[in-house]
């Protein structure tokens, strides 16, 4: 009796063999065989990919990044301003990053603070994602949302 190639690759995923991964991780990315499920694709190939297979690197670097979920973050405390002058904004940025997961520009407005007028300013924000405490610090007029904060805490 045969087995199909579909079945083989399954079965070669599941025993953890690399080159089995890197299949089923195209036929997930695909659709191939089986509903298209790129977040399984993703699994597929990392796993793939982390035992050494170029294919399944290849093909991991160019999927979007993961979409991350505002739930997988607990924000521990936010702080606004310059070396000397700095307010606690922790409230304000999860309630901004609630209403607005996409992400929000860091300044003064948005934070409703500004504690030290006309000098540049920076959002040291301490969370954890994962398990993991991080750190992140941006300048005013940059962009915070989950997304960088995820790519942060992988570094």
């Amino acid at each position: 009796m045969a087995i199909h190639t579909l079945e083989w690759h399954e079965q070669l995923a599941s025993e953890g063999d690399p080159y089995g991964q890197y299949r089923m991780g195209l036929r997930y990315l695909k659709g191939d065989g089986v509903p298209q499920d790129v977040e399984k694709a993703r699994d597929l190939l990392k796993s793939a990919a982390a035992q050494g297979d170029k294919g399944a690197a290849e093909e991991l670097a160019k999927l979007p990044p993961a979409k991350v979920q505002a739930s997988e973050f607990s924000i521990q405390s936010a702080q606004f301003g310059t070396v000397n002058k700095v307010v606690d904004v922790t409230e304000q940025v999860v309630k901004l990053l609630e209403a607005r997961p996409e992400g929000f520009a860091i300044n003064g407005a948005a934070l409703h603070s500004d504690p030290a007028p006309g000098k540049p300013k920076r959002l040291t924000v301490h969370y954890a994602f994962q398990g993991k405490t991080n750190v992140l610090v941006l300048s005013a007029g940059k962009k915070l949302n989950y997304s960088l904060m995820a790519e942060t805490a992988s570094k």
